[in-house]
C-alpha cells in the first residue's frame, strides 16, 4: 500500500463518528475519505471511494454491519473491516468474524489503541484482544461445520426465502417480518435477482436442492475429519470451507501471547463459502 491510509467510518452516533474522524484525520498517514450512518449508505460509499479500510459498527439503523461487511467484500475483496462497536456479546462477535472482519475492537478503546488496530489490519494483520480471541475459538470450536449454503443473501433474506419456502405471500412475509409490505416485495425481489431464479417456486427449489448439497457436503466432512491424525493439523480436507475455518482455528490458538498477526497465510477469519455450481 502506498500513499496515506483512506478510511471510511460508519457510525450512526454523530458525536462518536464525529470524534474518531477527528482522531484519524490528525494522523499524518491517515486520510479520512469519507462517513456514513447506515448500513446502505456504508455499502454505496465504499464502492465510490474504494476505501482501504471500513470502521464499522454493528448496529446500524437499517441493518446489521456485519451484512453491510459482507456486502463490501463481495464487491471490495482487498478492502479491510476493522469492527468498532458497543457490542460485546458473543453473538455480535462471531457475526462479525463470519462477515470477514479483520478485527474487533469494543468501543471505549482509547485512540491510540483505534489508530494502531486501524494501521494494523491495513497492513494485512488481524487485531483482536486477547480475551476476544480466546471467545472466537471457543465459540468456532463449539460450532457445527456446515456452511452457509447461501452466502449471496444478506441475512434479512435468509429469512425471507425460508418463508418463500413455506410457501408465504409477500403480505404474509410482511406480517412475519414485522415490515411493510413493499419493503417484503424488495427483498424477495432481491433474494429472486442474487439466486438467478425465475420466480418464487424456483427460488424455493434452488434454496432446497443446496440445503441437500450442504447436508451430504457434511457428512463428508464428518467422516474426513474422523480420519485425520491430531499430530497433523494441517491435513487436507474435503471441504474448502471446513479447511479454512480450521486455519482460523489453529491461527487464533497461536494467539494467546501477541494481539495480532502478519501471518498472511492465515489473515482471511472466515472463508468465502463455495456457491454451488449447480444453481
Amino acid at each position: 500500500m502506498t500513499g496515506r491510509l483512506r478510511v471510511l467510518v460508519v457510525d450512526d452516533h454523530p458525536i462518536f463518528r464525529d470524534g474518531l474522524q477527528l482522531a484519524l484525520s490528525a494522523c499524518e498517514d491517515v486520510e479520512v475519505v469519507g462517513a456514513a450512518d447506515t448500513a446502505a449508505e456504508a455499502v454505496s460509499a465504499a464502492i465510490e471511494l474504494r476505501p482501504d479500510v471500513v470502521v464499522m459498527d454493528l448496529h446500524l439503523p437499517d441493518g446489521s454491519g456485519s451484512d453491510a461487511a459482507g456486502e463490501i467484500l463481495r464487491t471490495l475483496p482487498t478492502t479491510r473491516i476493522l469492527v468498532l462497536t458497543m457490542s460485546d456479546d458473543d453473538a455480535a462477535l462471531l457475526a462479525a468474524v463470519r462477515s470477514g472482519a479483520h478485527g474487533y475492537l469494543v468501543k471505549g478503546a482509547d485512540q491510540a489503541t483505534t489508530v494502531a488496530a486501524v494501521r494494523a489490519v491495513a497492513r494485512g494483520e488481524a487485531t483482536f484482544g486477547r480475551d476476544v480471541s480466546a471467545r472466537v475459538l471457543a465459540l468456532l470450536a463449539a460450532e457445527p461445520l456446515a456452511p452457509n449454503p447461501f452466502p449471496e443473501l444478506t441475512e434479512r433474506e435468509r429469512e425471507v426465502l425460508q418463508l418463500l419456502e413455506k410457501g408465504l405471500t409477500n403480505d404474509a412475509i410482511a406480517a412475519r417480518l414485522g415490515v411493510s409490505s413493499k419493503t417484503a416485495r424488495n427483498h424477495v425481489s432481491n433474494v429472486l435477482v442474487k439466486l438467478g431464479a425465475g420466480d418464487r417456486q424456483d427460488a424455493a427449489d434452488i434454496a432446497r436442492e443446496r440445503r441437500g448439497q450442504q447436508d451430504l457436503s457434511s457428512k463428508v466432512v464428518a467422516v474426513d475429519r474422523s480420519s485425520r491424525s491430531t499430530s497433523a493439523p494441517y491435513a487436507a480436507t474435503s471441504d474448502a470451507y471446513s479447511a479454512g475455518r480450521d486455519v482460523l482455528l489453529l491461527r487464533l490458538r497461536s494467539m494467546a501471547g501477541p494481539t495480532t498477526t502478519r501471518d498472511r497465510r492465515q489473515v482471511r477469519l472466515w472463508p468465502t463459502p463455495r456457491t454451488p455450481t449447480s444453481a
